[in-house]
C-alpha cells in the first residue's frame, strides 16, 4: 500500500509546476519557432536549478555550465535584440571614418518617397545616396546571418552532445 503522504507531496509538486509553467504557456503561440525556443529555455532553466540545488551526481558543475550555455543560445535565438544589436555594432565598426553621409537616427517613415528606401532607412539606418552604405549593407547582413547560423549550429551540436546527461 502506498503512503498517503506520497500523493499529497506529488500533488503539491504538480501544482507548483503548473503555476510556474502557466505564464510560459499563456504567452505561447503556434506561428513562430521563437516560442519553441522559449519553452526549451524555460525547461532547461528548471532542470539546471534542480541540479544546482541537489548536486546528486559527479560533475554536476560542468552540467550546470553546459545548461547555461544552452540557455544563453536559446535566449539569443528566441525573443531578444541580440542580432539587432550585433548588426548595429558591425555597422558602426565598419562605418567609422569611411562614410561621408550624415548620421541617420530612427527617422520617420515619411523621410523618403521610395518604399524600399523607407524600410531600410527606418530599420537599418542606411543612407542609400551614399555609395559606401549601399555596399556595406550586404556585408552587414551577411555577417549578421553568419552569426545567427553559427549560433543555431552550435546550439544543436551542444544539445546533441550533452542533453542526455542533464538529469537529477
Amino acid at each position: 500500500m502506498t503512503n498517503p503522504w506520497y500523493y499529497f507531496r506529488s500533488g503539491y509538486r504538480r501544482i507548483k509546476r503548473f503555476i510556474a509553467w502557466f505564464p510560459i504557456i499563456w504567452h505561447d503561440e503556434d506561428w513562430d519557432y521563437a516560442y519553441l525556443f522559449k519553452i526549451m529555455q524555460f525547461k532547461i532553466s528548471r532542470i539546471r536549478k534542480e541540479v544546482e540545488k541537489n548536486q546528486r551526481h559527479l560533475n554536476w558543475e560542468k552540467d550546470v555550465r553546459d545548461m547555461k550555455v544552452a540557455e544563453e543560445l536559446l535566449s539569443r535565438i528566441g525573443f531578444s535584440d541580440f542580432y539587432y544589436k550585433l548588426h548595429e555594432q558591425l555597422k558602426d565598426r565598419e562605418r567609422v571614418g569611411k562614410c561621408s553621409c550624415p548620421e541617420k537616427t530612427w527617422g520617420s517613415i515619411a523621410d523618403s518617397c521610395d518604399i524600399e528606401t523607407k524600410e531600410i532607412r527606418f530599420y537599418r539606418h542606411v543612407d542609400l545616396s551614399c555609395t559606401y552604405c549601399k555596399n556595406m549593407k550586404s556585408i552587414w547582413m551577411k555577417r549578421e546571418i553568419a552569426k545567427e547560423k553559427f549560433d543555431f549550429d552550435f546550439l544543436f551540436k551542444h544539445l546533441k552532445k550533452r542533453v542526455q546527461r542533464w538529469w537529477d
